[in-house]
């Protein structure tokens, strides 16, 4: 596992997090939105699990679980389009068998309506003082560049973070991610296998990342 911002360690990146005044009271709260790529490469077989797919299913749900009632969740499935959105509105519980059916959902890879719908459904969404994507792919964007850099910019300006996760071996897309996470504020991650996606989700909750006080 390897998280990184800015070439800090995690340890180091969530000490500067918590040290920041937003996110440091006890009314804070978060609206989340959870995007994975379901693109045909997710379907390569990983350690620790069947696919990359249900590793990254898995670790969506274990995040749900490590969340409190502080967080609302949403998830959303994309390819080369949006397949599948669930705003952060959902019960938990309906969230969580929505992400097992992502399996479902093949095709190629395109990042920018996957970021531009979980930031439609986070604005739209009056809840979180803390408002945030964590955004995973195992591979490189094959949109337009220029209209991903507006959603990315769009983002930064209403206040939204991006932690993105690049999930296998490190890539071309890996470059795609840390762009969007560094313009954000938010925190690049790379997990080469099951346990350390797991792992990552969990090192990106919330409360771990210092968005909530006192851890949740």
């Amino acid at each position: 596992m390897s998280i990184v911002k800015k070439g800090t360690s995690l340890a180091a990146a969530v000490a500067k997090d918590s040290a920041k005044p937003i996110g440091a009271t006890a009314a804070a709260t978060e609206t989340l939105m959870i995007a994975l790529d379901t693109s045909g490469s997710m379907r390569t077989e990983v350690a620790g699990a069947r696919s990359r797919m249900h590793a990254a299913i898995a670790a969506a749900e274990g995040l749900m679980d490590a969340s409190s009632v502080l967080s609302h969740i949403g998830v959303l499935a994309f390819h080369d389009q949006v397949a599948e959105v669930h705003d952060p509105a959902t019960q938990r519980g309906k969230a969580r068998e929505a992400l097992r059916g992502f399996t479902k959902h093949e095709g190629g890879t395109v990042f920018c309506e996957a970021l531009k719908q979980s930031l439609g459904k986070i604005v739209i969404h009056k809840w979180g003082t803390v408002k945030r994507i964590i955004f995973l792919s195992d591979g490189e964007d094959t949109g337009d560049l220029y209209d991903l850099n507006r959603e990315v910019t769009n983002c930064k300006e209403a206040g939204v973070i991006i932690d993105t996760v690049m999930f296998g071996d490190s890539g071309p897309g890996e470059q795609t991610l840390r762009m969007m996470s560094e313009k954000t504020g938010g925190i690049f991650c790379l997990a080469k296998d099951a346990a350390s996606l797991r792992k990552v989700f969990l090192a990106l909750e919330a409360g771990v990342r210092g968005l909530l006080a006192k851890g949740k």
